[in-house]
Order: structure tokens, then sequence, then C-alpha cells
């Protein structure tokens, strides 16, 4: 159905791989699709008509069956439009939503299942298009586009995976947190022998209102968000926590207790007040 192929897809491939492999070029996730040859380009007419969409819909239906079939990350879908090469951002924004709009029709049409794990209310947080039942984000490329990252001779829609997106989100948050283990566990050992303590478990939490917490019989706390920030603060966090192992309570000593280790206790405790907590 529809396996024709436009006069122009040699030319445009082409030249978008180009784009992608420029040093310039931002995304690294399209530069990891094109190196693996998961980079699928599909050539069109205009982005100002509805010539091509049913094309397009197909393409994306095989896209998400593909990937349901083999998820492997790093995979775009990227269809790029022969003209016109003189739309103003204003005019590129209102092709890019028409063609949305057909392209969610037709998904409607035939019998395609808005994927569950997002939500099609545009003022809903969890909201994502959806085609053939795979949740997407869509970017953008116009000639004339006023941020670099978004210029290409061409107008083009490249179609990235949001599953794909969530399991490259849940990979860096599983790194974080094996390189929060590893830096907190130094650190703790580092500065309990100059507090005169023992620590005897160390846990992470993901709380969004505390930095740690520490135990009588020896448990430390510590957000893992504290990755995220330089090695003072988190050096004033685990003190703070091990000092507790001293006195459990916020009393001049317990101050004592942290400012014999940290003299410029309050700079950095001032510092970590001063800055925002990371969502993930």
């Amino acid at each position: 159905m529809f396996h024709w192929t436009h006069e122009a897809q040699v030319k445009l491939e082409r030249k978008l791989f180009a784009q992608v492999a420029a040093a310039s070029f931002p995304c690294v996730g399209a530069k990891s699709a094109l190196a693996h040859g998961r980079l699928t380009v599909l050539a069109c007419d205009r982005i100002d008509s509805a010539w091509d969409d049913l094309r397009i819909h197909e393409g994306l239906l095989r896209f998400a069956q593909d990937y349901r079939a083999d998820p492997v990350i790093f995979q775009s879908y990227a269809v790029v439009f022969d003209g016109p090469t003189d739309l103003t951002e204003r005019e590129f924004e209102a092709a890019l939503w028409a063609r949305v709009q057909s392209l969610s029709d037709k998904d409607v049409w035939r019998g395609q299942e808005y994927d569950a794990r997002v939500s099609a209310d545009p003022v809903n947080p969890h909201f994502s298009l959806s085609f053939g039942g795979e949740a997407f984000f869509i970017v953008g490329l116009n000639p004339n586009a006023s941020r670099p990252a978004r210029r290409f001779e061409h107008p083009a829609l490249v179609f990235n995976l949001h599953d794909q997106f969530e399991r490259l989100r849940d990979a860096a948050q599983a790194w974080l947190l094996r390189q929060a283990r590893r830096l907190f566990t130094e650190r703790l050992d580092h500065f309990a022998p100059q507090l005169g303590v023992r620590w005897q478990r160390l846990s992470l939490s993901s709380a969004h209102t505390r930095w740690g917490s520490a135990s009588a019989d020896g448990s430390i706390r510590l957000n893992w968000r504290l990755i995220h920030f330089g090695e003072s603060i988190i050096d004033y966090v685990v003190v703070h926590e091990l000092a507790h192992l001293r006195e459990m309570n916020h009393s001049p000593r317990f101050w004592d207790h942290v400012e014999a280790v940290l003299p410029d206790y309050a700079e950095r405790r001032g510092a970590l007040r001063d800055e925002a907590v990371p969502r993930w």
C-alpha cells in the first residue's frame, strides 16, 4: 500500500544524512540512529499539501510495528519535503500542525488505538501524539528556523518514539544512581573517621523535600539527586548526616561537630538552599 518512491528520495535522504553527521548538529540520538542505520527517511512533495499524508501514515504504522518487534533504541523516522523552502516560521508551524492533524485523523480512520501510556489531551502533562499505537514526539526542521539547531534546507518532520525517550531516561537515571552510591560511599568513608563515627548502611532516597537522614543504628539515607550538585554541597550533606550519629538533634553541640570538619558549612548550607531540586 502506497509503496512508491518520490523522485527526490535519494537527494533528500543524502542531504539529511549529511546534516545529521555534521559536527554542528546537536542531537546525539539522531547521530546514533544514523550511525547504526536506523534513521529512516521518507521523501515527500510539499509540507503544505496533504498529497503524501497516506504514505506518511503508512510509513509510521510500519515503523511502529517494526519497533515493537525489535525495540532497539536510537531509531527515528524522518519525513523530508522537497518544498516549499521559503516558509516563514509561522507558516511552517501551521503546515506542521496541518500534517499532524491529518495523520491523527487517518490513525482514527484506520482503527489504531491511542498509546495508553500517554494522554491525547494537549493540556495534560502526559500528552503525546500517537500513531499506530505508539506515542511520538515530533521535531520540525525548517530552512528559516530562528534556532540554528532547527535549520535544514528542506522542511522536515522527525518522529521520535516516546517509549525510546522513556527507556533512555530510565537508563540515564540508573547510571546516575550507580554514580551516586559510589560517590556517597566514598565521601562517607572519608568523613566518618574525622567525626569519630562508623556508618553501617547507605540507602538512596528520591524525596523532594529532604536531602538526607540518619538513624542511631548507623544507617544513612541520602537523596540520590545530590549527584547533580557539586562536591562541596554533597560533602555538606554527608557531614551533616554523619554528625547526627554523634548528636541526634540540631543543638549547638551538633553544629560544633559539623564546623569542626567543615568550617565553611554555613556557606555550603546556604548554597544548597539556593539550588533548585532536579526533577530526575
